[in-house]
C-alpha cells in the first residue's frame, strides 16, 4: 500500500482559518488532521536521537504536543504531549476547561490524551480545543506559525 502523502497547510496560531477548513475537508470519515506548533520535520529534527536502551525504557518523549483531530461519531481529538500521565485534575491544574460534552477518554502517558467530542461540535469548536490543550500541553515556547498536516482517503 502506498504512503498517503498529507496536504501541509500553515497557520497563524492566532488565525486559525487554515485548520478549520482543513478540518471541514476531513469531515465525513475522508480523512484526519495533524496539528504541531511549527514544521514538524523541523521540530523533530531538535529532538536528541534515541540512545539504545530508549525503547526499554519507555520511548522518546518529545518536548512539544501533537495533536490529531478525527471528524466522526464521536468526534475525537488526540494529543501526544511530554508531561506523561495527568490525572484527574492535570487539566484544570493548567488552565484548560474542555466544553461541555467533550469528554476526557484516555490519559495515558506514553499514548496521551483522547477527548471525545459530540457529534454536533463545529470545526470551529475543534480547532480551539485541540490548540488550546496543546498550548497548554507544549513543554516549550514555539513561533506564531504552526502546521496542519490533512490526510485523506
Amino acid at each position: 500500500m502506498a504512503r498517503r502523502v498529507p496536504s501541509v497547510i500553515e497557520f497563524e496560531r492566532e488565525a486559525p482559518a487554515p485548520l478549520i477548513e482543513a478540518i471541514v475537508r476531513s469531515s465525513n470519515g475522508r480523512g484526519w488532521v495533524n496539528v504541531s506548533p511549527g514544521d514538524l520535520g523541523v521540530l523533530l529534527e531538535t529532538v536528541p536521537r534515541p540512545g539504545p536502551f530508549t525503547a526499554l525504557l519507555g520511548g522518546q518523549v518529545k518536548p512539544f504536543a501533537i495533536g490529531t483531530i478525527v471528524v466522526g461519531d464521536p468526534s475525537v481529538i488526540g494529543i501526544l504531549h511530554p508531561f506523561g500521565r495527568l490525572g484527574r485534575t492535570g487539566l484544570a491544574d493548567r488552565g484548560v476547561t474542555l466544553p461541555e460534552g467533550f469528554l476526557q477518554r484516555q490519559d495515558h502517558a506514553r499514548r496521551g490524551l483522547l477527548i471525545h467530542c459530540p457529534t454536533s461540535a463545529s470545526a470551529e469548536q475543534l480547532a480551539t480545543c485541540t490548540l488550546e490543550l496543546m498550548d497548554a500541553l507544549n513543554g516549550v515556547e514555539f513561533a506564531s506559525t504552526w502546521t496542519a498536516e490533512l490526510y485523506l482517503r
